[in-house]
């Protein structure tokens, strides 16, 4: 239980072994994780054993790797994906340059030869090839959203009506694939991806996403690193029309409108349902609806982070209600054929649980338009309600009668299993680091004793928010409590 000195807060786990190696005498330091993430401390302990003793807390402990007198330190980047990857660096310097998100090498804008000729700089950017997305057309019943999209069809993914990482353009008309803000970072398909398709049923328009993401911090909020989805409906000029779903994409909001809806993982969680209970229930946001009376709320979701995999599975069911309201006349809309406007984002924080970057389906209908709370209908896509997907009816699993997916059952299934794979993780770097002995001591937990700061996080050792710990390039490495 050593004294410490608080080296300030600090925006990420690199900054804060930063300010501990410019810190004379500073050899030791631990950083916060969940609703203490950013707080940053020396710790004045003489050895990575703690001899004065541990206790629990939400910090991990960490150790300047390059000693006290930093007489090992070479200073470079660090990060492999980094263009300017130095291998023989020990010490993150801050210099990484990151890549550019392009969606094509070298970066292009779009321009009127290249697109539908909406791409001015007074016009809203329509994509070529993506304009239009297809919903395909699924049996009643014939999705669960429990995480687990085997009940999509093993086809879909990866067919005419999946999706991956589609480009948009930035408010410079650049195209990317990718868009960071903030101090945000990018370094490629590795570090942030998405892979999606939508389906629909008569009640409910569906959507899958896969999403590689090499750092996840959770927070209490729906959208700093979550999903946010959008729908165009028509605006108070439309009379009759008001409210319902429609392909207008207007600059002008008294003839589009959108209704918003933001999602995600609540704090601290790997998995959530909303058929959860307690602590599983997704956090779900109702921020915009354009119906009188406001949201029913029937929106389904379930979200499964694999740590291991790097991978959060987002699969949500959006009720004809919460997009049309109750009226009988516009739920009758909801038919093969119809088109509405239509965009998602889903953010990255790196490190941190702020939104720090974004990738999507024209996410610039939500995100850097604020336009008074209402966003901005005319840089939204367009979806389709199409029929079956060829693909997936070739293999059965598509349009017809499927009994769906497992169901709850198969959802708390998919939480054991994330479950197991942190727990297996856990031991393997306990066994890398201190051999059999460090295992046999790890699992007499009676006998553990940490200390408030220094306690491990799952996170360190699955290359979680704080997976630099363990790299031999970082300038610092992570400890567990001994027994």
């Amino acid at each position: 239980m050593s004294e410490d000195t608080s080296l300030g807060e600090q925006p990420d786990l690199a900054q804060c072994a930063n300010k501990c190696l410019t810190t004379t005498g500073c050899q030791f330091f631990i950083f916060g994780r969940g609703f203490k993430h950013g707080r940053c401390y020396w710790e004045h302990t003489n050895s990575s054993s703690c001899s004065e003793g541990w206790e629990l807390d939400e910090y991990d402990f960490y150790s300047i790797r390059c000693g006290a007198d930093r007489a090992s330190c070479i200073y470079g980047c660090t990060e492999p994906r980094a263009l300017n990857f130095d291998p023989s660096a020990n010490v993150e310097d801050g210099s990484c340059i990151a890549q550019t998100g392009c969606a094509a090498e070298p970066c292009t804008k779009c321009d009127r030869e290249q697109r539908t000729g909406k791409c001015g700089d007074d016009e809203p950017y329509r994509s070529f090839r993506y304009d239009a997305v297809e919903a395909s057309r699924v049996a009643d019943g014939a999705l669960v959203m429990d995480g687990d999209l085997s009940d999509w069809g093993v086809q879909r993914l990866h067919g005419g009506r999946g999706y991956k990482d589609v480009p948009f353009a930035k408010l410079d008309r650049t195209e990317v694939v990718f868009e960071t803000s903030g101090q945000g970072k990018y370094f490629g398909e590795s570090d942030f991806s998405i892979e999606w398709m939508l389906s629909w049923d008569s009640d409910y328009l569906y959507l899958a996403a896969k999403v590689t993401d090499d750092t996840l911090q959770t927070s209490s909020t729906c959208y700093e690193n979550g999903l946010q989805v959008a729908f165009e409906v028509g605006g108070p000029a439309q009379g009759e029309r008001a409210g319902m779903l429609q392909a207008e994409r207007s600059s002008d909001l008294e003839v589009s409108r959108l209704e918003l809806i933001n999602m995600a993982l609540g704090a601290e969680q790997h998995a959530c349902s909303t058929e959860g209970v307690g602590t599983r229930i997704c956090c779900v946001h109702y921020e915009l609806s354009q119906q009188v009376g406001g949201f029913f709320r029937r929106t389904k979701l379930a979200v499964l982070r694999n740590p291991m995999a790097r991978t959060t599975t987002y699969e949500a069911a959006f009720h004809k209600s919460d997009l049309l309201g109750g009226d009988e006349g516009h739920l009758r809309q909801w038919n093969d054929g119809l088109r509405f406007g239509f965009s998602f984002v889903l953010n990255d924080g790196d490190n941190e649980a702020r939104q720090n970057g974004w990738a999507g389906y024209y996410p610039h209908a939500i995100v850097q338009g604020w336009n008074g709370g209402q966003k901005e209908p005319h840089k939204a896509g367009t979806v389709h309600l199409a029929g079956p997907d060829p693909a997936s009816a070739s293999d059965g699993s598509g349009g017809g009668s499927g009994g769906g997916g497992g169901g709850a059952g198969l959802f708390f299934l998919g939480i054991f299993l994330t479950l197991l794979t942190i727990g297996l993780a856990y031991v393997f770097v306990v066994w890398r680091e201190g051999g059999v002995s460090a295992v046999k001591r790890l699992l007499k937990l009676d006998q553990l004793r940490a200390r408030p700061r220094p306690s491990p996080s799952m996170a360190t050792v699955l290359g979680g928010p704080l997976s630099s710990a363990s790299t031999t390039g970082a300038g610092y490495s992570s400890y567990n409590p001994p027994a």
